[in-house]
């Protein structure tokens, strides 16, 4: 097992849901494979139109084909650079899938 693949990030509520004191390192079970915490993020609410509390969640690397979307935060005087390098990675890694990329505001302001 690669790094990679044994590890998973938690966020603070996953760490107070199950009593965890010092979550890094530990080994937790996940879908029947045993993963290392490796992070803690802060928490964060995943989709507003559930819930607006804040959840436990974790977070692994899925399969190679089975990625879908990404998620990018940066200062907004990066965003276009770092779209233009995430097309690159993202060719050199699937050569044969679309690269397709959206602002926030492109998605939220319709291109505003």
């Amino acid at each position: 097992m690669t790094d990679v693949e044994g590890s998973v990030v938690v966020n603070l509520a996953f760490v107070n849901k199950i009593n965890m004191e010092d979550p890094i390192n530990k080994i937790i079970k996940v879908h029947d494979v045993k993963r290392k915490i490796v992070g803690v993020l802060g928490n964060h609410i995943d989709n507003l139109f559930s819930s607006r509390e804040e959840e436990a969640c974790l977070f692994y690397p899925a399969k190679k084909d089975e990625y879908s979307a990404m998620i990018i935060r940066a200062d907004s005087n990066d965003l276009l650079d770092i779209k233009e390098d995430t097309e690159v990675i993202w060719k050199k890694h699937f050569p044969d899938r679309l690269y397709d990329a959206d602002l926030q505001s492109e998605i939220i302001l319709g291109g505003v």
